[in-house]
C-alpha cells in the first residue's frame, strides 16, 4: 500500500506518542507493584519486569494504533473513489444530455422533456409550447467567414436563447443551426411575444467579433400542444410553421 509522505510522518509522530506513553505507563505500574510487593523486588527483576512491560505495551499500543490508522485510510481512499466516480458519472451525463459546441440541451434530452411535458398536460390539462428557428442563410456564414466563426455564431446565438428565455424554459440545440424552446404553461400567443422579443434581439446583436462583423436573422415556428398529440406530432407542427416563416421571406414568426 503506498503511503504518502504528510501520511508517513503523521504515523512515525504517532507511535513515537504511543511508545511514549506505554512506557510511561509501563513505568507507573511498575512502581506500584514494587510499592505493594513484599519483599521489595532486586533492581534486575524491577528493570526486566519494566523492559517486558514497556515492550509488551509498545507492541499491543502499534497493532490497535496501525489497525485504527489502516481502516481511516482505507475509509479515506474508499470515500476519494466514491467521490471520483460521483463526479465522472455527473460529467457522462452531462456529456449524455448537452450539445458540446453551445452547451445547451441536446435534441435527445429536449425530446425526453417534451415527452414529460406531454404527461403533465395529460394529467394536469397543463399548456405549453414549441418555439423552432433556424438560422438565415447560415451556410453563406460558415462560406464567408469560415467554420470557426460559424461556430462563433452559434455560441453567441445560444447565449442570447438562455438570457432571453425564462427560468423553467428548455432551450436545445436540436440540429446543425437548428435551436428548439420549450416553454411550460405557455399559449401560443404567449410563445409569439417570446418568439418576436428573440427575432428581434438576434437582428439587433454583432454575432462576430472585434475583427469580424456578422449579422444574421432567424425564422421562427411557434406550436402549442393539441389534444392527443405525441413529441412528434408537435414537433411536426412547429417544423411546417418554422417553413411557413422562410417562405415568407425569413426574419419572422409563424404560429402553427
Amino acid at each position: 500500500m503506498k503511503i504518502e509522505i504528510n501520511t508517513k510522518w503523521e504515523l512515525i509522530k504517532a507511535i513515537f506518542i504511543t511508545t511514549l506513553v506505554s512506557i510511561i505507563f509501563s513505568n507507573i505500574l511498575v512502581y506500584i507493584f514494587e510499592t505493594l510487593y513484599s519483599p521489595p523486588l532486586a533492581s534486575s527483576d524491577i528493570i526486566g519486569t519494566t523492559l517486558i512491560s514497556g515492550i509488551a505495551s509498545l507492541l499491543a499500543s502499534s497493532i490497535i494504533f496501525y489497525q485504527n490508522f489502516l481502516v481511516s485510510k482505507t475509509k479515506a481512499d474508499m470515500e476519494n473513489v466514491n467521490r471520483r466516480l460521483l463526479n465522472a458519472q455527473k460529467k457522462l451525463r452531462k456529456q449524455a444530455n448537452t450539445d458540446s459546441l453551445t452547451g445547451l440541451f441536446n435534441r435527445r434530452s429536449y425530446f425526453l422533456s417534451m415527452k414529460k411535458e406531454i404527461s403533465r398536460y395529460e394529467r394536469q390539462q397543463r399548456p405549453f409550447s414549441l418555439l423552432l428557428m433556424d438560422i438565415d442563410h447560415f451556410k453563406k456564414v460558415n462560406d464567408s467567414f469560415g467554420h470557426s466563426r460559424g461556430d462563433v455564431v452559434l455560441q453567441k446565438l445560444a447565449k442570447i436563447l438562455q438570457e432571453t428565455a425564462r427560468e423553467q424554459d428548455i432551450v436545445a440545440r436540436t440540429g446543425g443551426e437548428e435551436f428548439s424552446i420549450l416553454l411550460p404553461e405557455a399559449k401560443k400567443e404567449e410563445a409569439k411575444v417570446m418568439a418576436e422579443r428573440i427575432r428581434e434581439t438576434v437582428s439587433k446583436s454583432e454575432m462576430g467579433s472585434q475583427e469580424i462583423e456578422i449579422q444574421i436573422t432567424i425564422s421562427i415556428g411557434v406550436a402549442e400542444i393539441l389534444p392527443g398529440e405525441d413529441v412528434d406530432a408537435i414537433y411536426n407542427r412547429a417544423d411546417l410553421a418554422l417553413y411557413r416563416a422562410k417562405a415568407k421571406g425569413r426574419n419572422c414568426v409563424e404560429l402553427d
